[in-house]
């Protein structure tokens, strides 16, 4: 009977010492700066601005070079 109260009382000690422990430690965040850009969420607008920005962009023909006797001679 003995045994069983020195136990119960070492899982007892244990416990309060654990929960006295738990709440001492600061309440957890994550570790750095919490001002940081988000440089994916950059990335993505910059990519979807640039794919708007061609898409509305009229599309760019270029006239031949006109030719010449050498060119004509060797076709």
């Amino acid at each position: 009977m003995t045994e069983l109260l020195m136990f119960l009382l070492l899982i007892a000690l244990i416990v309060w010492g654990l929960n006295r422990n738990h709440r001492r430690q600061a309440p957890s965040r994550m570790s750095g700066s919490f001002d940081v850009e988000d440089r994916d969420a950059l990335r993505i607008r910059g990519e979807v601005a640039a794919r708007r920005l061609e898409a509305a962009r009229p599309e760019i023909r270029t006239a031949p070079a006109p030719r010449t006797r050498h060119h004509l001679s060797r076709a």
